[in-house]
Order: structure tokens, then sequence, then C-alpha cells
């Protein structure tokens, strides 16, 4: 089993890193658990936080934020699917997906002033 570690900011770009590493693993991650590592960064910025987003017998997710870098969350993946340069990669393509989004948005958004100014 591999043992995987990245420090990632707590964003859209996290979304899409536990997507991408919830389709390599073929899991079904905690939905709740996962919107309370962002529901905590808003609303809890002094305490250490441990957060359980999936396990079972073989494998596991887990992040850990650190009270002096509440807006950081230290990411470990336990799983022979996802090794650190897997993990690395999944991170980059989520900055990816993020900017994609952001695109879409900014075209959506556009679209919807010029058929108003219409």
């Amino acid at each position: 089993m591999n043992s995987s570690t990245i420090a990632v900011t707590i964003d859209e770009r996290l979304r899409f890193a536990l997507f991408g590493i919830q389709s390599v693993m073929g899991a079904v991650f905690s939905g709740s658990e996962i919107e309370k590592v962002f529901s905590d960064v808003e609303t809890d910025q002094v305490s250490e936080k441990n957060y359980s987003i999936f396990e079972n017998k073989k494998e596991k997710v887990a992040g850990f934020v650190d009270e002096y870098e509440p807006e950081t969350l230290t990411l470990s993946v336990f799983s022979k699917l996802v090794d650190q340069k897997k993990l690395e990669e999944i991170y980059e393509n989520a900055g990816f997906e993020v900017f994609r989004k952001t695109q879409r948005d900014n075209q959506a958004s556009q679209s919807t002033r010029k058929s108003r100014a219409d």
C-alpha cells in the first residue's frame, strides 16, 4: 500500500482533487465529511481538525488542518492505486479543471449579460 501526502488550500481545487482521487480508487467518499472541511474553514479558524474522508479495511483518505494554518489541509491517501506521483498529478489536473470551470462560468455570465442587453 502507498502512503501519499500533499498540503492543499481548502478551495475548489481540493473539491476536484477529491473527485479525482475518488474516481481512481473506485470509492465513494463521505460527502458530509468533505462539506465539513469546507464549512469548518469558514467558521472555525483556531482549532486543529482531523477528517476521515474515506476508510475501509485496505484504504484510507484523511485530512488534517493545523490550528496555525486553518486554510490548508494536509491530505493523506493510503491506497495501492494512488502513489505520491499520482496524487500530485491528480492535484495538478484539478487546477486545470478549476480554470476550465472559471472559463465556462465567465462565458455563461457574458452570454447572460449580452442577452439582457438585447
